[in-house]
């Protein structure tokens, strides 16, 4: 509900402010006095376009700024969670638009761009007038009032849900592509190279042992060689026949017949080095009897480091890690194959619900169909009690299974009108003039199903073209819609005007050599010579003033 608009420096307002409150208000006033333009004011504050040339004249900036109580307005809320906007159940929009031509916008002191406040907009008011592109063309929303009107809401909710689960499978398909499932011929190959070096079958390690190996038996013969030698040394097998050990033993034995000095530390460093020498024997000899000179073994281990270097070079890789790669391999196959379990349990499951999505969006559009029928016969009934006896509101609902798998269903929905016999059914703004799309406007929010003060709605010079009895039916049914709704109205019958429950005066005048138009909320008698201004002309008569209090209906 829209409870304050403030305007300064806009057109022919230099400044405005007015507060509103719930039910019918009607704006009326002289031609050109400036009833529309508080129409224009509100759709800038809601988003429109604008220009510099909309500043009053000598002014450097216009300023709108409209106060929205939200309570009830689920759709809002929604959004400006979304947007992470703060409030506390109320909105202020504002706007200022300077002379070079830029605008400013702010939600709740929040700056905002002015898309977002266009969006923010459509769901606040709906206004329907000569020149308006109104929210009824958008096919979604056209959808939305059929599907209100129903009695699927079920049918919705499970094409919803599978609409859901179709989505959620085909994310967890992307998820597993990005981390790197493999195609079939990848994953072909990816099973030929494990398989390549499982047959080679290299062990941990055992790269080292073979390059061990190879370097002992290639240095076999020098080593056994050279160990000989020391073990002759060690054994006497020399010119002199002596070993080393018994030379030792002799040394010791001629040292310790010496009386005069105390040489036993050194005698038992010559024992020592005797039992190490014994000991260094005993273990060459070992060392010597494991030295193998085997030119096939040496032949084998080889042949098998070129194998291992071969299957290395094939992979890409170093031999050094090419058991590593092998374990690697082996765990990306285990990897893609449970991948692959799992694409494939997703891809039978997108199928399964393809399929019943597919049946649930055609019983959803028998059952749009059926509720179509029935509320374009209620929109043409009203429509013709306003004037269009010959109109024909039609809702055109056509399945389209080849529409996207969306939580709407699969339907393509257009409200088209028929305005004279003989005619086609076309697309309402593509037939209709301003003032009777403004009806048919009018007609389809009173038969839809109306949810308590979820927005404002704005007619402007909706009874454009009509009189007597119609307009007094136009007024009644803008009075019903403001039962659930605020609803605004810039008229020039005093049939409707009479029906509101406020009504504003807009006047001009010239002050300071500069035109200005003020707006007054009028009280009963005011009202009374307002509306008999409206029937009667200039002349306001005894008669013309019971004819205006007729048309009042006390609110």
């Amino acid at each position: 509900m829209l409870k304050s608009l403030f305007i300064k420096n806009y057109v022919l307002i230099k400044q405005l402010d007015l507060d509103f409150t719930q039910g019918f208000h009607a704006f009326t006033g002289e031609t050109g006095a400036g009833k529309s333009i508080i129409v224009g004011a509100l759709s800038l504050i809601l988003g429109n376009r604008a220009d510099y040339s909309v500043i009053r004249n000598k002014e450097k900036k216009c300023e709108i700024s409209a106060l929205f109580d939200i309570s009830n307005n689920n759709a809002v809320k929604q959004w400006l969670a979304e947007q992470d906007v703060e409030h506390n159940n109320e909105i202020e929009c504002r706007r200022v638009i300077t002379v070079d031509g830029r605008s400013k916008s702010w939600l709740n002191t929040r700056p905002c761009t002015n898309a977002s406040l266009k969006q923010l907009g459509s769901l606040l008011v709906q206004i329907h007038g000569q020149h308006d592109q109104i929210k009824l063309n958008n096919a979604k929303y056209q959808l939305s009032i059929i599907d209100d009107a129903g009695q699927y809401q079920s049918l919705l909710k499970e094409t919803e849900n599978l609409s859901h689960r179709w989505h959620q499978i085909n994310s967890e398909l992307r998820q597993i592509e990005l981390a790197g499932a493999l195609n079939e011929s990848d994953s072909q190959l990816l099973r030929y190279q494990y398989e390549e070096l499982s047959q080679l079958n290299l062990r941990e390690h055992e790269l080292d042992g073979l390059h061990t190996q190879q370097k002992s038996l290639t240095n076999a013969v020098n080593t056994i060689a050279g160990m000989d030698r020391s073990l002759a040394l060690l054994a006497g097998d020399n010119e002199s026949n002596s070993n080393i050990s018994d030379d030792i033993a002799e040394i010791m034995s001629s040292l310790s017949e010496i009386q005069a000095i105390d040489l036993v530390d050194i005698l038992n460093m010559l024992d020592e080095v005797s039992i190490n020498l014994n000991e260094i024997e005993s273990q060459l000899q070992s060392k010597h009897d494991g030295v193998e000179v085997n030119p096939e073994k040496l032949t084998e281990v080889e042949n098998r480091l070129e194998q291992i270097y071969q299957t290395a070079r094939k992979h890409s890789v170093n031999a050094e890690i090419l058991y590593q790669h092998q374990l690697d391999l082996s765990n990306k196959l285990e990897l893609n194959d449970s991948q692959k379990q799992q694409r494939d349990k997703l891809l039978e499951d997108k199928l399964k619900l393809e399929t019943k999505y597919a049946k649930q969006s055609q019983l959803l559009s028998q059952s749009r169909l059926s509720t179509a029928l029935s509320f374009q016969q209620k929109v043409t009934k009203v429509v013709q009690q306003m004037g269009l006896n010959k109109a024909q509101f039609i809702v055109n609902i056509k399945h389209n299974p080849e529409l996207p798998i969306n939580k709407l269903g699969q339907n393509n929905c257009d409200f088209e009108v028929i305005m004279n016999v003989g005619q086609a059914p076309q697309k309402m703004s593509a037939t209709a003039s301003g003032g009777e799309l403004s009806r048919i406007a009018l007609a389809i929010e009173i038969c839809k199903k109306q949810d308590l003060q979820s927005s404002s709605f704005v007619f402007d010079e909706v009874d454009a073209g009509i009189g007597g009895a119609v307009a007094e039916t136009v007024g009644k049914l803008m009075r019903k819609l403001s039962d659930n709704q605020q609803v605004f109205a810039v008229t020039h019958l005093p049939h409707v005007a009479g029906l509101a429950h406020h009504h504003y005066l807009v006047s001009k005048a010239e002050i300071n050599g500069l035109t200005e138009s003020s707006v007054e909320l009028l009280n009963i008698d005011q009202r009374v010579h307002e509306l008999a201004r409206m029937s009667g002309g200039s002349q306001i008569t005894e008669t013309t003033l019971e004819q205006a209090k007729a048309f009042m209906l006390v609110n």
